[in-house]
């Protein structure tokens, strides 16, 4: 479901359930398996509380299909963070930059090569939220952002670079045309707003 690297000499963070606060959401654009599925993907990033030889905390993500119906991946891993279902408006409405800034406790698990995020729930009642390390990043096709796009790292913007939707934003895009990111925040780690 979800992958945090993919090099065997790479350090991982341990295993089992760490405190976690969603730091990034990035849209991937429609990308095609291996099995030749063409999907809109996303991309939620958190920081927890294990931190590297340097000091500097892990950052883990999962990958998703960009659809939140109670049957799909992303639709069942955003009712066990939050804790309920969505009900039918909620999902409507529902805008997925809000999850950026929101703690959880993310469960890890080793499997060969990959550390794998495999669930999240929310923080335990009086909980301290883990405070990041890093600036929010929310980076949005639809809304793109050239300064946010920028300061990705190389393997994720040639990722993006092969959706079809940045190839038609290339294709139409004039100079200026940027807006600086304006991520949410969200200071109660037990009023989960999605």
């Amino acid at each position: 479901m979800s992958l945090i690297a993919a090099v065997s000499d790479f350090v991982h963070p341990e295993p089992g359930t760490v405190s976690a606060i969603c730091t990034r959401l990035i849209d991937l654009g429609t990308q095609t398996d291996k099995q030749g599925i063409k999907k809109h993907k996303i991309m939620i990033c958190w920081e927890i509380d294990q931190k590297m030889e340097d000091g500097r905390p892990f950052l883990v993500s999962s990958r998703f299909p960009l659809n939140i119906g109670e049957k799909a991946a992303l639709g069942k891993f955003l009712t066990a963070w939050r804790g309920r279902a969505f009900t039918a408006e909620e999902g409507k409405a529902f805008d997925l930059k809000t999850i950026v800034g929101i703690p959880c406790l993310l469960t890890l698990v080793r499997e060969g090569d990959y550390t794998n995020v495999k669930a999240a729930a929310k923080l335990v009642k009086g909980m301290t939220p883990l405070e990041p390390s890093a600036a929010f990043c929310v980076f949005d096709l639809s809304n793109f952002q050239q300064s946010v796009f920028d300061a990705l790292n190389d393997k994720l913007k040639e990722t993006i670079s092969k959706s079809p939707e940045y190839k038609a934003l290339c294709a139409n895009s004039k100079p200026g045309d940027t807006i600086d990111p304006n991520p949410n925040a969200h200071t109660d780690p037990n009023d989960i707003p999605f």
